[in-house]
């Protein structure tokens, strides 16, 4: 599909995923080749802390990959693509309580699209921001979740999410954090332009101050 506008993580962010996958990787690969020859010495112990390592490794690599490739927000002017993570915060499984192990589980991705003419609403910005402009109904599960767990606080603190609200309720949101902001900005031109009335509400100040230039 060609979209008039297709916006994902800023490239710098996405060269330090890289680095770190590269990085990790080669350890993965080194544990492998370790924990191959501690068995053939049979020297079984060895084998299986290098085997755990490099699962662990291989687990961070995948969520890694998963963090900085297959997410964004996309549009074709006739119907507005996120692709997300399934729980639409963070690309590991995100338990109700602290949990180590799930830190390694990665997150599914997912598609939705939504026709340009079901958009009522595009809201973007902090968990805070959402809470205030979203009705209670409308304000994501896991988000309410999460606000009652002081683990999470300070990630979320620092995240920016994109919500659209839509006529027939079918809402959709996700995590924009480290988007490339000027790809954003002309994400919601294109949505603007072919959704007459549409409501866009933003607390992104360097977003804010993008769109006021342009006006």
């Amino acid at each position: 599909m060609e979209y008039l506008s297709k916006v994902s993580i800023r490239d710098k962010v996405r060269r330090d995923h890289v680095i770190k996958i590269s990085l990790v990787g080669s350890v993965c690969l080194l544990g492998l080749v370790l924990g191959i020859y501690s068995l053939a010495i049979n020297n079984f112990l060895f084998a299986l802390w290098y085997a755990l390592a490099f699962v662990l490794g291989l687990s961070y690599v995948i969520i890694r990959i998963n963090a900085c490739f297959p997410t964004f927000i996309a549009t074709n002017g006739e119907k507005v693509v996120l692709s997300r993570w399934k729980n639409g915060i963070m690309p590991y499984t995100l338990p109700e309580k602290p949990n180590f192990i799930s830190d390694f589980i990665p997150e599914k991705v997912q598609t939705s699209e939504i026709a340009m003419e079901d958009i009522d609403a595009v809201v973007i910005g902090s968990r805070r921001f959402l809470n205030k402009n979203l009705s209670e109904e409308e304000y994501p599960e896991i988000l309410k979740r999460l606000d009652l767990n002081k683990h999470f606080d300070n990630v979320l603190k620092r995240m920016d999410f994109i919500f659209v609200r839509t006529k027939n309720d079918e809402n959709c949101f996700m995590s924009i954090t480290d988007f490339d902001l000027s790809g954003v900005n002309d994400f919601l031109d294109v949505i603007e332009k072919n959704c007459p009335g549409v409501s866009i509400q933003i607390n992104i100040p360097k977003l804010v101050k993008m769109r006021n230039i342009r006006e």
